[in-house]
Protein backbone atom coordinates (compact mmCIF):
# COMPACT_ATOMS: atom_id res chain seq x y z
CA UNK A 1 0.00 0.00 0.00
CA UNK A 2 2.81 2.53 0.81
CA UNK A 3 4.14 2.00 -2.59
CA UNK A 4 1.02 2.65 -4.46
CA UNK A 5 0.25 5.85 -2.50
CA UNK A 6 3.64 6.94 -3.53
CA UNK A 7 3.24 6.79 -6.73
CA UNK A 8 0.19 8.22 -6.37
CA UNK A 9 1.46 10.79 -4.45
CA UNK A 10 3.58 12.16 -7.38
CA UNK A 11 1.17 12.24 -10.10
CA UNK A 12 -1.55 14.41 -8.12
CA UNK A 13 0.26 15.23 -5.36
CA UNK A 14 3.10 16.21 -7.01
CA UNK A 15 5.23 15.38 -3.95
CA UNK A 16 8.76 13.24 -4.54
CA UNK A 17 9.57 12.80 -1.07
CA UNK A 18 8.02 9.01 -0.95
CA UNK A 19 8.50 8.53 -4.11
CA UNK A 20 12.45 8.88 -3.39
CA UNK A 21 12.26 6.30 -0.71
CA UNK A 22 10.47 3.47 -3.14
CA UNK A 23 11.78 3.85 -5.96
CA UNK A 24 14.43 1.46 -5.51
CA UNK A 25 11.42 -1.50 -5.39
CA UNK A 26 10.43 -1.23 -8.85
CA UNK A 27 11.56 -2.18 -11.78
CA UNK A 28 9.44 -0.27 -14.08
CA UNK A 29 6.60 1.97 -14.58
CA UNK A 30 4.38 2.73 -17.65
CA UNK A 31 2.56 5.49 -17.92
CA UNK A 32 -0.54 4.87 -20.34
CA UNK A 33 -1.49 8.39 -20.11
CA UNK A 34 1.50 9.91 -21.04
CA UNK A 35 1.55 10.01 -24.74
CA UNK A 36 3.76 13.14 -25.36
CA UNK A 37 6.74 10.93 -27.32
CA UNK A 38 5.02 7.68 -27.91
CA UNK A 39 1.59 6.29 -28.79
CA UNK A 40 1.58 3.45 -25.81
CA UNK A 41 3.06 5.93 -23.37
CA UNK A 42 6.16 6.46 -21.58
CA UNK A 43 8.13 3.71 -19.68
CA UNK A 44 10.16 4.56 -16.73
CA UNK A 45 12.73 1.99 -15.39
CA UNK A 46 16.47 2.29 -14.55
CA UNK A 47 17.45 4.14 -17.80
CA UNK A 48 14.74 6.59 -17.17
CA UNK A 49 13.98 7.40 -13.92
CA UNK A 50 10.28 8.67 -13.20
CA UNK A 51 10.88 12.18 -11.51
CA UNK A 52 9.00 14.72 -10.74
CA UNK A 53 10.49 17.14 -13.22
CA UNK A 54 9.89 14.84 -16.33
CA UNK A 55 5.67 14.65 -15.18
CA UNK A 56 5.44 18.10 -14.86
CA UNK A 57 4.62 18.53 -18.30
CA UNK A 58 2.24 15.87 -18.82
CA UNK A 59 0.10 16.61 -15.76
Amino acid sequence: MIICSAVQRIYERQENRYWEFVQKKFRRIIDLDDKRLKDYGVYYDDKNLLTLEKIKNSL
